[in-house]
């Protein structure tokens, strides 16, 4: 019979030793500095209603090495992907609807 040679043991947790300094010796010494955070303002968010004439609002995504860019303007409700209509770009209703769902919850 062969004996089977034993698993090295993964070593164990040392015991938790004191701090190299005493907190009790220097809370006098070291007193915490009162910071202030800036609370940040809500930027206000742009509308159709504000945009002029050829302005518009861009949008930004990004995956991996990808990225997508939007530009959104006031206009006809006309949406055009890489200079193609989006039944032309997209041929499955689902996609479609997919592009048009955020536009219809926010109403715009």
């Amino acid at each position: 019979m062969t004996e089977t040679p034993e698993k090295p043991q993964p070593p164990q947790p040392q015991e938790q030793t004191a701090p190299l300094i005493d907190p009790n010796l220097v809370k006098d010494v070291i007193k915490p500095t009162p910071v202030e955070v800036p609370v940040p303002s809500e930027k206000e968010k742009p509308s159709a209603d504000r945009l002029g004439p050829r302005q518009y609002c861009w949008g930004t995504g990004r995956r991996k090495k990808s990225v997508a860019r939007v530009r959104i303007r006031p206009g006809t409700g006309k949406i055009n992907i890489n200079n193609r209509q989006i039944d032309e770009y997209f041929p499955n209703q689902r996609d479609r609807n997919d592009v048009r769902a955020p536009l219809q919850k926010t109403q715009a």
